[in-house]
C-alpha cells in the first residue's frame, strides 16, 4: 500500500470478509427477529475496536439485500462469496447500502478527523429516495462515536421516523454512552465481547496473517486483546515491531540508547505511519498501565503513583497532538524522555 491510499482499504476489510466468529448468539438473535418479522429499525453494536462489529453489520446488510422477504429467509447470515450481492457489496457498488465513515483526505493523506456534513447529506439523501431494487435500505455508520453534531442529528431525524423497509446499523468504537441518548433510546444495543485467543488464533490463521519473524501467532494474539482487527493492525501497520524496539529500548538502564531513541521517533512519525502510530500510541498506553500494576502489585505505591501520573501525561499528549495536528515526532521523544526520567528515579524496593 502506498501512502496515497486510503489506509483502511486492505484485503482483509469487514465488507470482504465471510467467516465471523464468537458472536454466533448475537447473529442468532437478528436473525430470529428478521424471520419473524420483528426486525428493528436501529441496532447499535457496540464492544472493543476490531472484535467482528462492522463483519456483522456487511452480515446483516448483505443478509436483507439477498433475502428481502423474511418469510423466505434462511436461518443462517451467510451469503456466498460469489453471490452477486456480496460481490456488489465487496465492491461498493450496491445501491440500497450507504456506508458512512470518516472521508479520507487525498491532499494531506489522511483521515478526517470526524462524519461531518457530507456524511449528514448522504444519509438524508439515501433515505428520500425508494430502494433501487425494490427492497431494503441500509445504512452502516462505522464509527457511530465519529459523528459531529449535524451527522449525529441527521441520523435522529431517520430515527425518529424510519421509512419503511430501512435499518440503521451504528457501529461504535468506544463506549455507547457517547452518542447523543436520543439516539442511544431507538437503538436495539448489543455489547459484542472480545474473542478468545484461541478464536482469535484461528482468524489470523484463516487469512493467513504473517506474523514476522519476530512473533509467533500466539504472542500475537496475547498482544490482540481478544480482538483479530488489532492484531491485524498491528502487523499490517509494523506497530508490534515499534513495540519491539520500544521494549528494546527501555530494557537498558537509563540513560537510554539516543539515537534508537531518535530512529524510533523518526519512524513513527513519518507521513505513511498514520495507523501505525496509532496502533503504537495504544501499545504505548497498555504498557504503562502494565508498569503501574507491576509496581503497585509489589506494594511500591510511590513508583505506582509516579507511573499512573505518566500514563496521564503522555495520553493527554498524544491525543492534544491528534486534535490540534501538533508534532508527532516531539511528542514520542518526550513521552520517551519522561519514561526514561521515571525509571532512573525508581524508588527502592
Amino acid at each position: 500500500m502506498t501512502d496515497t491510499a486510503d489506509p483502511r482499504e486492505t484485503p482483509h476489510h469487514p465488507r470482504l470478509r465471510s467467516p465471523l466468529y464468537g458472536h454466533e448468539g448475537v447473529e442468532n438473535k437478528l436473525v430470529s427477529a428478521y424471520r419473524a418479522g420483528r426486525l428493528h429499525h436501529a441496532w447499535l453494536l457496540a464492544g472493543p475496536k476490531g472484535i467482528g462489529k462492522a463483519t456483522l453489520a456487511y452480515r446483516i446488510a448483505r443478509y436483507l439485500l439477498r433475502y428481502p422477504d423474511p418469510a423466505s429467509a434462511p436461518d443462517s447470515m451467510a451469503v456466498n462469496a460469489q453471490d452477486g450481492v456480496f460481490k456488489r457489496v465487496a465492491a461498493r457498488g450496491h445501491s440500497d447500502l450507504l456506508v458512512v465513515e470518516r472521508s479520507f483526505d487525498e491532499k494531506s493523506k489522511r483521515l478526517k478527523g470526524e462524519i461531518g456534513v457530507a456524511g449528514a447529506r448522504a444519509v438524508s439523501q439515501f433515505f428520500t429516495r425508494t430502494a433501487g431494487e425494490g427492497g431494503w435500505r441500509i445504512c452502516i455508520v462505522d464509527a457511530a462515536d465519529e459523528l459531529n453534531t449535524v451527522a449525529a442529528n441527521a441520523i435522529l431525524k431517520i430515527l425518529e421516523e424510519p421509512p419503511k423497509k430501512a435499518l440503521i446499523v451504528l457501529v461504535t468504537q468506544q463506549s455507547p454512552g457517547r452518542l447523543l441518548p436520543t439516539i442511544r433510546s431507538r437503538c436495539i444495543k448489543q455489547i459484542m465481547s472480545p474473542l478468545s485467543g484461541d478464536l482469535v488464533g484461528r482468524v489470523l490463521r484463516e487469512i493467513e496473517v504473517d506474523s514476522g519473524q519476530d512473533h509467533d501467532l500466539q504472542s500475537l494474539a496475547d498482544l490482540a486483546s481478544g480482538s483479530p482487527g488489532r492484531a491485524l493492525e498491528l502487523t499490517g501497520t509494523g506497530a508490534a515491531k515499534h513495540l519491539m524496539t520500544f521494549e528494546q529500548l527501555v530494557s537498558s538502564r537509563p540513560p537510554y540508547d539516543r539515537r534508537q531513541m531518535m530512529r524510533l521517533a523518526d519512524q513513527l512519525s513519518s507521513r505513511n505511519e498514520q495507523l501505525g502510530y496509532a496502533a503504537f500510541c495504544n501499545l504505548l498506553r497498555e504498557w504503562l498501565m502494565r508498569r503501574a500494576r507491576t509496581d503497585a502489585g509489589q506494594a511500591m505505591t510511590g513508583n505506582a503513583a509516579r507511573w499512573a501520573e505518566i500514563y496521564q501525561d503522555i495520553d493527554r499528549s498524544i491525543e492534544q497532538a491528534n486534535v490540534l495536528n501538533l508534532d508527532r515526532r516531539s511528542v514520542m521523544l518526550e513521552a520517551f524522555r519522561q519514561i526514561e526520567h521515571a525509571e532512573r528515579h525508581q524508588l527502592p524496593l
